[in-house]
């Protein structure tokens, strides 16, 4: 299955992109260097903010995301700073996502697999990053700093 194939009113089917485990096709290069199972940017930007519609279940497929291990909390992460970062910088976006409903997950999330986050997480396709603790904290300060926006602590 192709993410152009993706029913974005079906949860599973989302989460399933989300993950990594629909091939994402790509004319354009790459922003970064290919490091994670996928490059949530990019999924926010080409196919996710092109269904507002579904706006719920994305979300709900995000907080099946962040169920999982520490490499699929990252990934959460991953896809919160995405939205966040194309909603506050860009214009192109079609919804904002539920604050509210996921911060403190992803804050309850980041505590539960805080010693794993700082170690070595090994990723499904076997990319591995020292210390993403340390990325996603660097994240929390420049929107801390630049939007007034606390993503690790609830202000």
């Amino acid at each position: 299955m192709n993410a152009n194939d993706v029913d974005f009113s079906d949860v599973s089917s989302v989460l399933n992109l989300l993950d990594g485990n629909i091939y994402v096709p790509w004319d354009a290069p790459m922003e970064r260097p290919p490091e994670l199972p996928v490059d949530p940017l990019r999924i926010v930007r080409a196919y996710i903010y092109h269904h507002p519609e579904h706006q719920d279940v994305f979300e709900q497929a995000l907080c099946l995301l962040a169920q999982g291990s520490a490499d699929k909390v990252y990934l959460f992460f991953d896809y919160i700073d995405s939205c966040l970062y194309s909603e506050l910088s860009y214009s192109g976006t079609t919804f904002k996502i539920n604050q509210q409903r996921l911060l403190p997950l992803l804050r309850q999330r980041l505590q539960h697999y805080d010693k794993e986050l700082r170690g070595a997480v090994v990723f499904s396709n076997g990319f591995v990053k020292v210390n993403p603790m340390k990325t996603i904290e660097e994240t929390a300060n420049w929107y801390l700093k630049n939007h007034g926006l606390s993503i690790l602590t609830d202000v």
